[in-house]
């Protein structure tokens, strides 16, 4: 084991060699246009000449545990006290690196080699936990906290992607600590549902692949669990062409609506003179308010969505873009405090901050009003029929029914039927249509006649008694 240990060792300082000299080399080479390559950040934050110590340290965790000298420490008399004073000092590293990283925050370099004391933070924890009676491994040990550890990596991949921060923080902006919360609660339900749909099925397919095992089993099939999961992504599928075709069919919002749904002092809405340009050339612009700033600590940007009308009439808002008609609205940047005008100067401008809240209240007062609304009778009498049928007869498998889910939203929206007034029709066809293949597979469902019975030996014969 020490031999391994001193090959670890050498290896980390060779790569990081390799790495430094890959920073001199790489300009001379003209690999300037590869950031990864020349930038010593990217290259350390984001590549293995910069991460390989943590693997390495893992590496050396793992082979440690397994010569079983870690085990032996916590069989001695104080092993429980002595696991979890390690937990203890390990929470303690990892709470001075992220001080340390507060602390040189304007110094991205200095700010990475603190990464090597939460490697070691972390293999101390994990070492730690393979204690089982000390408290902190038994409490790790629930089911919540084991779930929370399998979803962990789909966790780690969208965390800082579109399908993590960037798509909860636009339904729960902000900096306060409720905001943090929901942020992971959010974060943690994506990969959640990530982890059963992809990773889970993924996994086992090529675990059945590669054991050279049917990749079906009928006894899954029948269980209730996985017949309620099939039923609720068709009716699942069925809702978001509904919900898609009311939202398509509303009629646009108006400023008496505003008025109406969120009352003359509401926060979200701005009644103002628009200043004319300072300068000849420049639009007129109106000065939105601070607090509608979103985004990161230090990274605060004008509001993505706005509705803008100019004397009562609506005026496209384009945010940092530009638009075909004569008249619109539009930020001269993403950090911008103004909202400009592509148009003469009006007599008074009303602008609504769009937010999800804002944009939900405006929805809903709409759709009350329409006649869209009296589809959804109709819908949940189908999806009470399908649940009910489910129950009696097989249905598809989950991954099946997630198939037909998406082939049915996606035609939906690429055909653009949802926009037409007639959609309301297909949804009913489509609900007929599952409806009769889940009562088709039901009357087709096998039966044994009794001549199949006498024709069995006896010893197979089911027991009646």
């Amino acid at each position: 084991m020490t031999g391994t240990l001193l090959t670890l060792v050498a290896v980390t300082g060779g790569v990081y060699v390799a790495g430094s000299l890959i920073l001199r080399t790489a300009p001379l080479l003209g690999a300037s246009a590869l950031p990864y390559l020349t930038d010593e950040l990217l290259l350390r934050s984001f590549t293995i000449f910069g991460r390989f110590p943590d693997f390495a340290l893992g590496t050396a965790a793992g082979l440690l545990f397994l010569s079983g000298r870690v085990e032996g420490a916590w069989h001695r008399r104080n092993g429980r006290l002595l696991a979890t004073v390690t937990a203890a000092g390990a929470a303690v590293l990892l709470v001075a690196a992220q001080a340390g990283m507060v602390r040189d925050e304007a110094d991205p370099m200095a700010k990475w080699r603190w990464d090597l004391l939460v490697a070691i933070a972390s293999v101390m924890l994990v070492l730690a936990l393979t204690c089982r009676p000390a408290p902190l491994s038994r409490l790790l040990s629930l089911r919540p906290a084991v779930y929370l550890g399998r979803i962990s990596y789909a966790l780690y991949l969208i965390q800082l992607g579109p399908l993590g921060n960037h798509l909860v923080y636009r339904l729960a902006p902000g900096h306060q600590g409720v905001h943090f919360l929901v942020l992971y609660l959010g974060m943690s339900l994506v990969a959640a549902l990530l982890f059963e749909v992809v990773e889970e099925p993924v996994r086992e397919t090529v675990l059945a692949l590669w054991r050279k095992r049917s990749l079906v089993s009928p006894a899954s099939v029948e269980t209730r669990r996985r017949r309620v999961l099939s039923i609720l992504l068709l009716v699942g599928a069925l809702a978001t062409q509904h919900a898609l075709w009311a939202l398509g069919s509303l009629p646009p919002v108006d400023e008496a609506r505003v008025r109406q749904v969120l009352g003359p002092d509401s926060p979200d809405v701005l009644r103002a003179t628009p200043q004319a340009a300072s300068v000849e050339g420049r639009s007129p612009r109106v000065r939105l308010p601070v607090s509608w700033r979103r985004g990161p600590i230090g990274d605060l940007r004008a509001p993505r969505s706005l509705l803008v009308f100019a004397d009562e009439r609506p005026v496209p808002f384009v945010g940092t873009g530009t638009a075909t008609s004569e008249a619109y609205a539009y930020y001269r940047h993403g950090r911008a405090y103004d909202l400009s005008l592509q148009m003469a100067v009006p007599a008074r401008v009303t602008v609504v901050n769009h937010a999800p809240g804002v944009a939900l209240a405006l929805t809903w007062s709409r759709l009350v009003e329409a006649p869209v609304a009296l589809m959804a009778p109709l819908l949940l009498l189908g999806a009470a029929g399908l649940v009910s049928l489910s129950r009696r007869s097989e249905v598809w498998t989950p991954r099946a029914s997630l198939s037909v889910a998406v082939a049915l939203v996606t035609s939906w929206v690429v055909s653009g039927i949802h926009l037409q007034r007639w959609a309301p029709l297909v949804l009913m066809l489509e609900l007929a249509g599952l409806l009769g293949l889940v009562l088709s597979r039901r009357m087709a469902a096998p039966r044994a006649s009794p001549m199949a019975l006498e024709a069995q030996p006896l010893g197979t014969r089911p027991d009646c008694g």
